[in-house]
Parts: structure tokens; sequence; C-alpha cells
């Protein structure tokens, strides 16, 4: 099972993540960070979006 778009600050910005194991690795529970989608200067922002796929598709 996937863990679904994560947010991780990093460097300076917040990444928004698919949560995918890296390639070759099964998921075996661990909270990946996977493959950026979108970076986000400000926390807000990142918020904003999560809020906005939530309401978009009842996450």
């Amino acid at each position: 099972m996937e863990k679904g778009l994560v947010i991780r600050y990093f460097s300076g910005g917040y990444f928004l993540c698919d949560g995918k194991p890296p390639k070759g690795r099964e998921n075996d529970g661990e909270l990946y960070v996977g493959n950026t989608v979108k970076w986000f200067e400000k926390w807000e922002e990142a918020e904003a979006m999560l809020k906005m796929i939530d309401e978009a598709y009842g996450f």
C-alpha cells in the first residue's frame, strides 16, 4: 500500500513528493519521500496545495 503524497522540508523549501519506495525496493511500511512532484518556498503554499488535493480527491 502506498502512503500517498508527503511534504518534506529540505534545503530551504518544501517538497511535495509521491511517497513511493525507491526503485527495486518493495514498500515495507516505511514512509518514503519518493519523487518530487512540486517544490514550494513557503509552508503555507505547500499546505494550500495539500488542502486543494484533499478537497478534490477526498484523501
